[in-house]
């Protein structure tokens, strides 16, 4: 750089300790080195950041509750998950149903989800597909104490915890007060203590309810509708499918036979309409929300599509008892962590956080549409029920838990199995065939299907 009238001379005195001489040294050196101090002083400011951001980790949540209603409150929690835990970013899979594709594909692809909910676990119990959770629950010492003794039972497998519980579902009989009181009838118990409401109880009020009026031999207003879930009405015959060991065939005993026997006799007995007669007469799937049937047995997701009928005055009692006692349905939700999971630690945090009495409850309710799987949050939902509509007993839902369980746990050849058993089911309902013989034949395929499966895993 030139600089007029100034010589190397004066630019550096001999004694270098001359103000002027000072003030030209520093300026050459902000000139020389200005540009490095720039760079390198940015870099400094990158190395943090990128250091910041490379810390954080990513938990990929894959959730099948998808509805614009329930994503809000996931949400809300996946940000208080993250505010806790400020390194850690959650990601949502959010899947409408059906979900079993989109998770095949993640899987078959190597990048799974690191937790599900709800846990699709028929689908994958005998896969390998999640993490027992007991380990970590004893590692941790997690208060399982807190969830109804037939929800807990029901996330086990085989000795392993596939998942903890999330959201529950089970039914009860959904009654129209107003067909009722026309036929003269009391309102059926809402508890389980009484006795005198069995099957026979119960069909003799759908016959008091069934009026053909125009007398041309097809009821218009029937009694009920169905017997709800038919593997839930057979165990209260005391059937079941298999042994314990799922190795043996059980369509063929004297249990199943009662319980299908009084299932064609319900269906004989013209007070709860065919297939044909629901479409001759509009009265879909399901044709209590109609005003024309008298009662349903339905889970709890049913009463989402009653509250806004008009003119549809309806409560809620408890289930009938067969032989084997009261015998109700029991749906749960779960959230499980995938084996193959890079981050399962991390899941295990996020599990113990959605694990929290408080955080469970809003998940159920708000997040799942369901149940708590607890006693506190139980009733919480109920009475956010009763707020909506204060004159249906929300508690009955509540009160069959004690003698609830899943329709029908994982078992072998699961798809054909219940495909075989849903045809047959079909022909006594229509009667078609004789029970004893339907059976027996239906048992015979069953066993082969066991006998195929239990040898393959053999090999």
């Amino acid at each position: 750089m030139i600089r007029p009238n100034v010589g190397h001379e004066d630019l550096c005195p001999a004694s270098r300790s001359q103000p002027g001489c000072l003030r030209w040294q520093f300026l050459l050196l902000s000139l020389l080195l200005g540009p490095f101090v720039l760079v390198f002083g940015s870099l400094a400011n990158v190395q943090p950041v990128m250091a910041a951001q490379s810390q954080v980790k990513k938990l990929v949540i894959f959730t099948g509750a998808a509805e614009p209603t329930q994503l809000p409150e996931q949400e809300k929690i996946r940000q208080e998950f993250e505010k806790k835990h400020p390194d850690v970013k959650v990601e949502y899979v959010p899947v409408v149903w059906p979900w079993v594709p989109k998770f095949n594909t993640m899987l078959a692809a190597g990048a799974p989800p690191d937790a599900v909910v709800p846990g699709l676990t028929l689908d994958y119990l005998d896969q390998g597909v999640w993490l027992d959770l007991d380990p970590y629950i004893a590692r941790d010492r997690v208060d399982t104490s807190k969830y109804f003794e037939a929800v807990w039972k029901e996330t086990s497998w085989k000795g392993i915890r596939y998942g903890m519980p999330v959201g529950i579902y089970t039914d009860a009989v959904f009654y129209n007060k107003d067909l009722l009181e026309q036929a003269g009838l009391p309102d059926p118990p809402h508890s389980y203590d009484d006795p005198s409401w069995t099957w026979d109880k119960y069909i003799s009020y759908a016959k008091k309810i069934t009026k053909d009026i125009n007398g041309d031999g097809t009821p218009e207003i029937w009694g009920i509708d169905g017997v709800g879930n038919t593997l839930v009405f057979l165990r209260s015959f005391g059937a079941e499918q298999f042994t314990p060991d799922l190795k043996t065939a059980l369509f063929d005993t004297p249990q199943m036979r009662a319980g299908f026997e009084y299932l064609q006799s319900v269906f004989r007995s013209r007070v709860t309409p065919t297939y044909q007669e629901r479409v001759a007469q509009g009265l879909g799937g399901v044709g209590f929300p109609t005003g024309k049937v008298g009662m349903l047995i339905d889970f709890t997701s049913r009463y989402r599509n009653l509250l806004n009928v008009p003119n549809l005055n309806w409560d809620l009692a408890a289930k009938p008892r067969g032989p084997a006692g009261p015998k109700v349905l029991l749906y749960s939700d779960t959230i499980n962590i995938v084996a193959s999971s890079p981050n399962k630690e991390l899941a295990w945090e996020w599990v113990k956080f959605i694990s929290q009495p408080d955080v469970l409850t809003r998940l159920a309710i708000y997040g799942l549409r369901a149940i708590p799987p607890t006693a506190e949050g139980a009733v919480q939902w109920a009475k956010e029920m009763a707020a909506i509509k204060r004159d249906v007993d929300w508690m009955v839902f509540i009160k069959g838990l004690p003698y609830a369980a899943a329709p029908e746990p994982w078992h072998p050849a699961y798809q054909e199995i219940s495909t075989l058993r849903k045809s047959v089911e079909d022909d006594i309902k229509a009667m078609k065939v004789d029970v004893t013989t339907a059976l027996k034949s239906l048992n015979e395929k069953v066993q082969q299907l066991l006998d195929d499966y239990w040898a393959k895993q053999r090999k």
